[in-house]
């Protein structure tokens, strides 16, 4: 179960990054996702 865990972080963790480099226009999606990091 654990490795299915850290598995699924890393590709959300992926996605997320994906997502931030599409956005990084956009500083509110920067700070957002800045706070999102910090709290994991």
């Amino acid at each position: 179960m654990k490795v299915q865990t850290e598995l699924f972080s890393s590709i959300a963790s992926r996605i997320l990054h994906q997502t931030a480099m599409s956005f990084s226009g956009h500083q509110e999606v920067n700070s957002l996702l800045l706070m999102f990091y910090e709290f994991f």
